[in-house]
């Protein structure tokens, strides 16, 4: 195979590509396990992540889980840090997350 095979090793790789190739009942399966394998202490990364932005189906659903379990999301060690170091998208992050609390009241 060459080079133009995409490749992956995580569920969100395997969601991405699915959709790319139209293959909708990998793509059911990919999204399960990212709602079943989503947690208080890895969310936050997940919903402020690009693919979040790129794959708004998933993004809704990250958003929804971030919400609705604020108030233990808010005490994990994982939140504080990545909204601490947010990277190179600190911007997009503040943002989106402003818009969680106050744009959508």
């Amino acid at each position: 195979m060459g080079s133009e095979t995409p490749t992956t090793s995580d569920a969100e790789g395997v969601y991405d590509i699915s959709i790319k190739l139209k293959l909708e009942s990998l793509a059911h399966k990919a999204f399960h396990f990212l709602q079943a394998t989503t947690t208080i202490q890895n969310v936050t990364a997940r919903a402020f992540a690009m693919f979040a932005v790129e794959h708004p189906e998933v993004g809704k659903w990250y958003d929804a889980y971030f919400l609705d379990h604020w108030d233990e999301i808010r005490k994990q060690k994982e939140h504080l840090e990545f909204m601490q170091h947010p990277g190179d998208d600190r911007n997009r992050v503040m943002t989106k997350f402003y818009e969680l609390f106050v744009a959508r009241k």
